[in-house]
């Protein structure tokens, strides 16, 4: 595979190959090749740090009411993220 060219991969992936590397990216089509992938969005991550830090304020005598305020969230928003993790 040492011969492949950015321009030899189809159009569609050719962004994830400069971005990865053409080595990497024919490693990652060994590995995951035929199979659908979803990348999730970066906000997925976001939130569930943010919950993760709001399970702490909480347990660390926070009120919801704090909490909400500053993660900009309704009360009733951090009681189900509290009962989710509970």
């Amino acid at each position: 595979m040492e011969k492949l060219l950015i321009e030899d991969i189809p159009i569609q992936y050719q962004d994830i190959a400069e971005f990865l590397g053409i080595d990497t990216f024919i490693e990652f089509c060994r590995y995951f090749g035929g199979s659908y992938i979803y990348v999730p969005n970066i906000k997925t991550f976001e939130a569930k740090i943010r919950d993760r830090d709001i399970i702490v304020m909480r347990n660390n005598g926070a009120s919801i009411k704090s909490i909400a305020k500053k993660y900009n969230v309704t009360t009733n928003y951090v009681g189900k993220i509290l009962k989710k993790y509970k």
